[in-house]
């Protein structure tokens, strides 16, 4: 479970990186920019502050303010699978964290985390091909994206 959650935060940080690389620089600048992205110092928490105050054409704005807010949560889970100590019994995972107090991770939160990693991933690419021109339709039955009646669906399989 630690291994897959941190795997979908960096994908999404990842994608995160390459849209607001091309929302604010200039294409001669970009590589520079998105290396300085990759910088200790550039944190998450400063990327999701990147990420609200983009402008996005009036068809995004919906799934804009819907990615920030996701965005916004995300960070508390990832942090509870990057930064805590990890036991494992059988079936059973608990992280431990400063409190000592072990808080047992099942599938059911862990199914949810994941989930809405995928849908965030999804949400982010979707407006990064979006700005770049490319309609929502092209990409209407890729692996990642789906997207049924304007909105993107989460209910694919692995």
């Amino acid at each position: 479970m630690r291994g897959e959650a941190i795997h979908w935060m960096t994908e999404i940080e990842s994608a995160l990186d390459e849209l607001i690389t091309y929302h604010f620089v200039k294409k001669e600048r970009a590589d520079a920019f998105f290396e300085a992205m990759l910088w200790e110092d550039f944190r998450f928490s400063t990327k999701i502050k990147l990420f609200q105050i983009m402008a996005v054409p009036d068809n995004l704005k919906e799934l804009h303010e819907d990615t920030f807010r996701e965005l916004l949560r995300l960070p508390e889970a990832r942090n509870k699978f990057a930064h805590r100590l990890s036991l494992t019994d059988g079936h059973k995972t608990w992280l431990i964290g400063k409190n000592h107090k072990p808080e047992e991770i099942n599938d059911v939160f862990f199914d949810d985390f994941k989930k809405r990693c995928i849908h965030t991933l999804a949400s982010l690419k979707c407006i990064y091909f979006t700005l770049q021109g490319i309609p929502p339709e092209s990409f209407l039955h890729t692996k990642r994206i789906k997207i049924k009646a304007g909105k993107i669906d989460t209910t694919w399989p692995d």
